[in-house]
C-alpha cells in the first residue's frame, strides 16, 4: 500500500512540475512587463490546464513506460529522463507533424515568418516544429526526473529522520 501511495504522490508531483515551470516563466514575464492582467487572471487557469495535461501524459504514457522500463532495466535518473523526454516529445510531434496534408497547397505564416508555402514546409517551419517539440520534451524530462526523485525519496526515506531503534542490550556473557 505504501508503494502505491508513493507512486500516486510521485505522479502528482510529476504533473505539477511543468505547471510550476511554465507559471514561473510567465510570472517573471508579467513582472518584467508590469502586466497585472496576465499576472492574476491567466496564471491560475494556465497552471490548472498544464497540470491536467501533464497529469494525463504522466498517467496514460509515463506510468506504462515506467512499468515497462522497470521490467527490463533498473530505473535510475538517466532512464527516467530519457522516458520523460520521449513522453514529452512524441505526442506533440505526431499531433503537429507539418507533412500531414501533402495534397494541400496551403501556406502559413506566423510572426512574419513563412512556415509553409504552397504545401512545402520551409526551413523556418522545421525550426519552429522542432523548437516546440523540444520545449515539451524538456518539460517531460524535468517532470520525469521529479517523478523519479519523489518516488525514490518516498519509497526509501532518509534513515536519519526515522526514529531510532532500541539499542541492543549487552549480554552478560553467561
Amino acid at each position: 500500500m505504501r508503494a502505491l501511495l508513493a507512486l500516486l504522490a510521485a505522479v502528482v508531483i510529476c504533473s505539477i512540475t511543468p505547471a510550476v515551470l511554465i507559471a514561473s516563466y510567465f510570472f517573471v514575464i508579467a513582472l518584467v512587463t508590469q502586466s497585472e492582467i496576465l499576472l492574476f487572471s491567466e496564471l491560475g487557469p494556465m497552471f490548472l490546464t498544464v497540470s491536467l495535461v501533464s497529469g494525463a501524459h504522466a498517467t496514460a504514457l509515463g506510468l506504462p513506460l515506467y512499468f515497462l522500463a522497470r521490467h527490463f532495466w533498473q530505473i535510475n535518473y538517466t532512464i527516467s529522463a530519457l522516458a520523460g523526454f520521449i513522453v514529452g516529445f512524441i505526442p506533440l510531434a505526431i499531433y503537429s507533424w507539418p507533412l500531414r496534408n501533402l495534397d494541400s497547397k496551403s501556406s502559413s505564416m506566423v510572426n512574419g515568418e513563412w512556415l509553409k508555402i504552397d504545401g512545402e514546409v520551409t526551413y523556418q517551419g522545421w525550426v519552429s516544429y522542432f523548437q516546440g517539440n523540444f520545449t515539451f520534451a524538456g518539460l517531460g524530462l524535468l517532470a520525469a526526473i521529479s517523478f523519479w526523485y519523489a518516488l525514490s525519496k518516498l519509497n526509501h526515506p532518509n534513515k536519519r529522520i526515522q526514529p531510532d531503534r532500541q539499542p541492543a542490550t549487552p549480554s552478560d556473557g553467561r
